[in-house]
């Protein structure tokens, strides 16, 4: 998992690596990508209009913008692309500020250039303890298997 965040939140964390771009550019981050993907052939399905319409957020360019390397956001955008499964999720701070709509709109456009739309990515959700790092982290199918097997009344038994 990859995480894009302005700020170290729990998610990121845990994120397998993390990239901070400058506060309110992950727009930006966003459509760098979608430009990356679409430039270099990678989109599915294939819209040579976003070519155009994104040239002022090729990586160069957004590189100034968003604080990280023109380099970063390629790879970023390339390995995003190129995986079987994967999903843009924006959420926290970041949507709920001045440039929430744009930055649904930039992710879900992401989505879009990938193929992402109309298909099923399977996440595995993570249920965190009350109190960071004082118990297991563990998938929450593990969770809800262990609560279905127990006997407790209301959950897992039928009733």
């Amino acid at each position: 998992m990859t995480g894009v965040q302005t700020c170290a939140l729990p998610i990121s964390a845990n994120a397998d690596q993390w990239f901070a771009p400058k506060p309110g550019a992950e727009v930006d981050v966003a459509l760098a990508m979608v430009h990356t993907i679409v430039t270099k052939g990678l989109s599915s399905p294939p819209d040579a209009r976003l070519s155009e319409m994104l040239a002022a957020y090729g990586a160069d360019s957004a590189s100034s913008r968003t604080g990280l390397p023109a380099a970063t956001i390629e790879k970023l955008a390339e390995e995003f692309a190129r995986a079987k499964a994967s999903v843009a999720i924006a959420g926290g701070a970041s949507v709920s500020g001045e440039h929430a709509t744009e930055l649904q709109m930039a992710v879900q456009l992401l989505n879009y250039v990938t193929g992402r739309i109309g298909t099923t990515a399977r996440l595995e959700a993570v249920i965190f303890s009350a109190r960071w790092g004082s118990a297991p982290i563990r998938p929450t199918s593990q969770i809800l298997r262990s609560a279905a097997s127990a006997s407790s009344p209301g959950f897992g038994n039928g009733t």
